[in-house]
C-alpha cells in the first residue's frame, strides 16, 4: 500500500501528515522552520519524516516559485527572519535553480511532487465551479487561482509592491503582531485589490492567520469569502498526488 507524506512548508512552520489510499493515517504534526532555511536543512527534515513513515510518495507544498520541481524563487525561506528582514545571500544562492523534487527522490527513494504551497491549498478547497482565488495568510501572502476545478498558472504576488510595502509585509505575520486592527483592514484591502485583478467570484482565505478573520469583515465586497478553518494544503497535496501518481 502506498504511504504518502504530505509536507506543507511555511516560512514559520513545516506541517506534515501521512496518508494511505484510504485517507489520513495520522493527524498532522508541525515543527518550526529554520530561519533562514537552507535547502540541505529542508531535505534533512523531509527525509527524516519520510523515513519514519516509510513513505513511498512525498508531496511538498513550497512557499515560493517552483517550475517542474525546480525552485526559481525561495521567497521568505532565504530571509533571516521572514518578510522585510535581510536576505541571507549564501542561502539565496543555494536555492537558485535548486532541483528540489529530484533531490527529494534521491534522498528518500520515494516518488515526489513539488508545487507552490498556495496551489496545494487551492487543491484542498472546493473550487470546482466558477473562478476562485485562494489566498494563504501566514508569514507572508500566497495566492492561487482556479477556474472550474483547474488550477491556473500565476506568478507569486507576495513580493510585489502594494503601496509602500510588499504584499508579504502588508498582511504577513509581522504586520499582524504589530497592529492586529490595522492588519485586518490591510487584509480586506488586499482581498479587494486581488479580486479586481483576477476577476473572481469566490475567495478562500486559508493559512495560519485565517482563524483570526470572519466572513462578516468582507460582507461589503458582495461576493462569497470562505474562511478555511482546517489545513487544506495537506489535503490538497494528497489529492494532487492521487491525480498525478506517476510524478
Amino acid at each position: 500500500m502506498t504511504i504518502a507524506l504530505a509536507v506543507d512548508v511555511g516560512a514559520t512552520a513545516i506541517k506534515w501528515q501521512p496518508f494511505n489510499d484510504d485517507g489520513e493515517v495520522r493527524s498532522a504534526r508541525r515543527r518550526r522552520t529554520p530561519s533562514p532555511c537552507h535547502p540541505d536543512a529542508l531535505l534533512d527534515i523531509i527525509g527524516e519524516r519520510a523515513k519514519f513513515h516509510q513513505a513511498t510518495f512525498v508531496a511538498v507544498g513550497f512557499p515560493g516559485d517552483v517550475i517542474d520541481g525546480v525552485v526559481t524563487d525561495p521567497a521568505n525561506l532565504a530571509r533571516v527572519a521572514g518578510p522585510g528582514s535581510p536576505v541571507d545571500s549564501a542561502v539565496a544562492q543555494a536555492w537558485e535553480a535548486f532541483p528540489l523534487r529530484e533531490r527529494i527522490v534521491e534522498s528518500t527513494g520515494a516518488r515526489c511532487l513539488v508545487v507552490n504551497d498556495a496551489v496545494a491549498t487551492a487543491a484542498g478547497c472546493d473550487v470546482q465551479r466558477g473562478r476562485h482565488l485562494v489566498i494563504t495568510l501566514g508569514t507572508g501572502l500566497g495566492v492561487a487561482l482556479a477556474a472550474d476545478g483547474m488550477l491556473l498558472n500565476i506568478d507569486d504576488v507576495g513580493g510585489r509592491m502594494f503601496g509602500e510595502l510588499t504584499f508579504d509585509e502588508t498582511v504577513g505575520e509581522a504586520s499582524r503582531a504589530q497592529d492586529p486592527i490595522l492588519w485586518i483592514q490591510s487584509v480586506v484591502a488586499t482581498i479587494a485589490h486581488l479580486r479586481e485583478q483576477f476577476d473572481v467570484g469566490t475567495i478562500h482565505v486559508a493559512g495560519g492567520n485565517a482563524k483570526r478573520l470572519s466572513p462578516q469583515e468582507f460582507a461589503w465586497l458582495n461576493l462569497p469569502v470562505i474562511i478555511e478553518r482546517s489545513m487544506p494544503a495537506l489535503v490538497g497535496l494528497n489529492r494532487l498526488r492521487l491525480a498525478y501518481p506517476s510524478a
